[in-house]
């Protein structure tokens, strides 16, 4: 049985995705003013967030699955694919 994922690894992913979302969107905007972007950010997070937390109480395998990145039973080219889509959609 593997351990239980706690609340402060939960929040830590979540700062994490709002940060790379956050720095994609008014990076690529050059602006911090753009008030779609943080409606988008806020709607974005919440669903996030309820979701986690959801998951965490109802189907903690689900969440576990959900927050390992790269698998360890996954094909060689399904971990390539994985890692080039990462790339390629970080806007630079």
């Amino acid at each position: 049985m593997q351990p239980e994922i706690t609340s402060l690894r939960i929040a830590g992913k979540l700062a994490i995705q709002f940060l790379v979302m956050a720095a994609a969107s008014f990076g690529s905007a050059g602006t911090l003013c753009w008030p779609e972007a943080w409606f988008y950010l806020a709607l974005q997070f919440s669903f996030s967030t309820f979701s986690m937390f959801w998951m965490k109480k109802h189907d903690p395998e689900l969440l576990r699955e959900r927050m390992t990145f790269l698998k360890p039973g996954a094909h060689g080219w399904d971990k390539a694919f994985l890692l080039g889509g990462t790339v390629v959609f970080i806007p630079f």
